[in-house]
């Protein structure tokens, strides 16, 4: 076992390679609703405001993340025959 977290559960090493890909993932969602969406875009001084801009920010968010999964995967230049 290698970590401990704060509640006191315990990983194997085997799963943490995929906890970091896990993490990895969740990342580059931020950075596409930060960068794409306008998240961090906001300037406003009402929470009615901040939470209209947070929602729209992340309807596109989810409209970005649906197109980019129906396009058809190209494989990257490269790349041994697969797409990860």
């Amino acid at each position: 076992m290698v970590t401990d977290l704060l509640d006191g559960t315990r990983y194997p090493a085997a799963d943490l390679p995929a906890m970091d890909l896990t993490r990895w993932q969740i990342e580059e969602c931020f950075e596409l609703a930060k960068g794409d969406c306008g998240l961090d875009e906001y300037e406003v001084r009402s929470w009615r405001g901040w939470h209209r801009h947070v929602t729209l920010s992340m309807l596109a968010l989810v409209a970005a993340i649906r197109s980019r999964l129906a396009a058809p995967r190209r494989p990257k230049k490269g790349a041994a025959g697969w797409c990860a």
